[in-house]
């Protein structure tokens, strides 16, 4: 999301209204800060991926250890009343302007400058124009963010669209590009937005020397209705591919994207933090889950080679056993001897066996009974010790991909359980009143027939469970996947319908990637949970193979039907 200079007068004109007591700051993580008024709050990020401004809900924190930045602002700022907001020209750097009276009655004015400058973002604290502190001190060029030093207004040197015309523009002699140009001379322009004063002009984006008269006057139309559209006081947020743009006018470069238009920009950036909140949170849970299920996968895996090792070891088995036969016909004059010469009256072939003097033959004889039942006693223990060791990685690579394909912090959370109930994890303890209960399963509907998608293991258990015994069941084939149901017991299933479920099933698998994937298909009767197997693993037979194509991410979310949330009660 590019905080550019639309975005940012957008905000400061929401916010300059607050003429209420600045009653606390609190801090979160290490870049985000709540300013708390009487009546209002402002949220200020400065993580580079998200920096952003915005008046947000009250919320409440616990400081525990607070930054000495937080608790220098606090000296200075708590109780003070909030005088103004201003931008910076039309650039990505605000000031709010604080009065407040100290201890012996003298009246000071603070200033915080709120600096949205790429991977320099910052909030510096400012009186009678000297840094008192900043929350990142650092010289970049000739601007210095340092204690005691004047603090460098950026300069503005760029149009103002909102104060002034685009007329110079027809003079310029740039060799750069049309947008970097418009980027280089006018203020509040990001890439995006310049390349939409291009679409809007339908002009390439070449050398501005190269820009007719004709195609400037087009220009300088396009910037003109970008103005325009930004005075009308919405702002758009569009959904491109997984990523979201922010603006303050419609973007046409976009005009394919799913878009949602508020009338307050703090609104519309509120979404967008929620959104991007969950999002970090859903990512950072997943990789926090895989990482404990992918130890206990690489010590099973340690233990398996271990297991190996010594059934490699037992190799020598039936040669024991075969010495020991051998040795029940040796002669007892070659007691004394370390080994003896035995023949196979079979093959009549000639062995020589090692024997121990201190045990003689037959005590070799009954070491030799002895080792060859140990050794297959170890096979048959480390045999069935790998088969279920096998049996639990399989189990963890259909784990790692529930937890991989989950869509939510829910799914995450049932995931957590079935790890706790699995002895993955201890126990976390969540706040009842915080956790929300999902509809089980995803559906689908295609024509008249609804399709069920297990979104974890203990979903896929159910999902079959749950199932009447001539529904269709599907799964990838020899993969990880989710389980999928189409229900309808009393309906003869259309092959289109098994088709559209068999890419269901491909999508919601390990080869969702794949152009082809096997999907095997058999009635619920044919499938059955055998004792001991793990949560989402079943045996089935009587089955069919078809090669499925998965299905694009536009069909999913056009065939899915919207899951119903309610709230969990805190009992």
């Amino acid at each position: 999301m590019p905080f550019d200079g639309f975005l940012l007068n957008r905000v400061i004109q929401e916010i300059s209204p607050i003429k209420t007591p600045l009653r606390q700051i609190y801090q979160t993580g290490k870049s985000t800060f709540y300013f708390h008024f009487q009546s209002k709050t402002i949220r200020i990020c400065l993580n580079p991926a998200a920096a952003h401004m915005c008046l947000a809900k009250r919320e409440e924190f616990s400081d525990i250890t607070p930054s000495s930045f937080l608790m220098l602002l606090r000296s200075r700022l708590k109780n003070s009343r909030f005088k103004s907001a201003e931008q910076v020209g039309l650039d990505r750097v605000a000031r709010l302007t604080f009065l407040r009276l100290d201890e012996i009655g003298r009246q000071h004015t603070y200033e915080v400058y709120v600096e949205f400058l790429g991977r320099h973002c910052n909030l510096v604290l400012v009186e009678n124009g000297i840094i008192i502190d900043a929350h990142k001190k650092h010289s970049v060029g000739n601007r210095n963010i340092l204690r005691n030093q004047t603090y460098p207004i950026p300069k503005q040197s760029k149009i103002n669209p909102l104060l002034a015309s685009f007329d110079s523009l027809t003079t310029e002699c740039s060799n750069k590009s049309v947008s970097k140009t418009i980027i280089s001379n006018i203020a509040g322009f990001s890439n995006i937005t310049a390349n939409e004063v291009l679409t809007r002009a339908n002009l390439q984006d070449k050398p501005y020397t190269e820009v007719s008269a004709h195609e400037k006057l087009k220009l300088l139309e396009s910037l003109k209705s970008v103005v325009n559209d930004f005075r009308k006081g919405k702002t758009y947020v569009y959904h491109i591919d997984g990523e979201i743009e922010i603006s303050t006018f419609p973007l046409h470069i976009f005009e394919n994207s799913e878009v949602k238009i508020f009338e307050s920009a703090s609104q519309a950036i509120q979404y967008f933090y929620n959104l991007t909140s969950s999002r970090d949170k859903l990512k950072q849970t997943k990789l926090s889950l895989c990482k404990i299920v992918n130890s206990h996968k690489e010590k099973l895996a340690a233990l398996a080679g271990k297991l190996y090792q010594e059934l490699r070891e037992c190799d020598s088995a039936e040669k024991m056993r075969y010495f020991g036969e051998l040795l029940k016909s040796c002669s007892k004059k070659a007691e004394g001897k370390d080994f003896v010469i035995a023949t196979d009256w079979e093959t009549q072939e000639k062995f020589v066996i090692p024997i121990d003097p201190s045990l003689g033959i037959s005590g070799t004889r009954e070491h030799y009974f002895k080792q060859y039942k140990k050794m297959k006693n170890k096979i048959r223990i480390n045999s069935k010790r790998i088969k279920d060791i096998e049996r639990r990685l399989e189990y963890y690579e259909q784990l790692l991909h529930t937890i991989e394909s989950a869509d939510d912090l829910q799914g995450l959370s049932e995931i957590r359980e079935e790890m706790f109930k699995q002895g993955l994890i201890k126990a976390k303890k969540e706040r009842a009143d915080k956790l929300r209960k999902t509809k089980p399963f995803r559906r689908f509907k295609y024509k008249e027939f609804i399709v069920l998608v297990g979104r974890n293991n203990t979903e896929n258990d159910r999902i079959v469970r749950e199932a009447d015994q001539n529904e269709l069941w599907f799964h990838a084939h020899g993969m990880p996947g989710a389980h999928v149901v189409v229900k309808g017991a009393k309906k003869k299933v259309p092959q289109d319908v098994i088709e559209f479920a068999s890419s269901l099933a491909a999508f919601y698998s390990k080869g969702r990637n794949s152009d082809k994937v096997p999907v095997d298909h058999t009635l619920i009767k044919h499938v059955r949970k055998a004792k001991g197997l793990p949560p989402g693993m079943v045996i089935y037979n009587n089955y069919k193979t078809i090669l499925s194509k998965p299905l694009k991410e536009k069909e999913i979310k056009y065939h899915m039907i919207e899951q119903i949330t309610v709230q969990k009660s805190s009992h």
